[in-house]
Formats: structure tokens, sequence, C-alpha cells
């Protein structure tokens, strides 16, 4: 978190916005949690008209504790205190993809300042800058309709980085003969 910061703040100091540092999670609690309420999010005014648009779901640790992880309900300390170093948001794109978004936090640490907790300050939009206006362009840019909720960079990971039939298909073959099938007999 201090490098990050360290970064930004050198990149702003010049003029540059500092590096973007964004996660997407396709799997997971907080992605199983926005198919369930998807119904309620993409309607306004109890349902009467379909939302439009891109909206942003900021998830607080009370939220969090309540309605995606009950069972760590009551917890004293920060979500991820020791592991996690950034927000996590629902985004419904304006083509209504939904992702599980974590943009990683505007601070050098998770100490508490100005009187307030870093519970309380992760949740301040204002202090992420324009780094979640970045990162909301970079997914709305980068989304595609392959498959569910798919980005380019993910579809590009998945058709580049798998093994082609020939020759790698072919090698894979070979070394499964010659390494594998001796050490079964």
């Amino acid at each position: 978190m201090s490098l990050i910061h360290e970064l930004r703040t050198e990149a702003r100091s010049r003029g540059q916005p500092g590096p973007l540092v964004i996660g997407l999670s396709k799997t997971g609690k907080v992605v199983e949690h926005a198919a369930a309420i998807d119904h309620v999010l993409q309607s306004a005014d109890g349902g009467q008209t379909k939302r439009s648009g891109t909206w942003l779901l900021p998830i607080s640790d009370q939220y969090r504790y309540r309605y995606i992880q009950p069972a760590a309900f009551g917890r004293e300390k920060n979500f991820g205190s020791e592991t996690y170093y950034g927000q996590t948001f629902i985004l419904r794109t304006s083509a209504g993809k939904v992702f599980d978004l974590c943009l990683a936090y505007p601070f050098p640490s998770k100490e508490a300042n100005s009187g307030r907790p870093f519970s309380e300050l992760k949740m301040d939009l204002a202090a992420y800058d324009d780094d979640l206006d970045r990162a909301i362009s970079l997914v709305e840019l980068m989304q595609m309709d392959l498959y569910e909720n798919a980005l380019i960079a993910v579809h590009l990971a998945h058709k580049y980085s798998s093994i082609a039939h020939s020759p790698g298909g072919r090698s894979l073959d070979q070394f499964v003969r010659q390494v594998i099938r001796p050490r079964q007999q």
C-alpha cells in the first residue's frame, strides 16, 4: 500500500494520474451476492423502471458481514485487514454486465486518520480521486459479449495461454507417453 501510494503521489506531483491497480473477480462470494441481488439492482423505484447506465455499489465491512459473509458478522477488524489492499465494489456496466471490482486503497496504510477509522476512510469515494472513474472507464472499454461478464484481457489470456493442438498438443501427448505412462506401470 505504501509503495503504491508513494508512486501515485509522485506521479500526481508531475501531473500524471499514477498507477491504476484493480482486480476483477469472476467467481466468489461477492460475485454470487451480485447475481442474487441483480434483479433488485437492475430496477429503480421498486421494480417499476429498469435502471440504465453504469452504477457502482461500494461494499462496506458492515454490508459484507451482514449480507455477503454473515458468518463473519460482528468482527471488529476491517475486512481483509492483513490480506486485502483494495476496496471492493459491485460494478454494473452500461451494457448490463456485473463485475466484482477491487480498487487499490488510496492510502499509505490501514491506520485511522483524522480520528476516522480505516473502515470509514476506505468507503469515502472522494478519496479515490479519479482512480475510480479510470477503473470504471477501463472496464467499460474492455468488456465484451463473447461470454458472460467477459473482458477482452481475460479472453486474450484464455485464448493465448492455451496450448494449440498442433504442435503443442502433440508435445503434451509425447510427454505423457514418455514420462507419465512409464511411472504407472
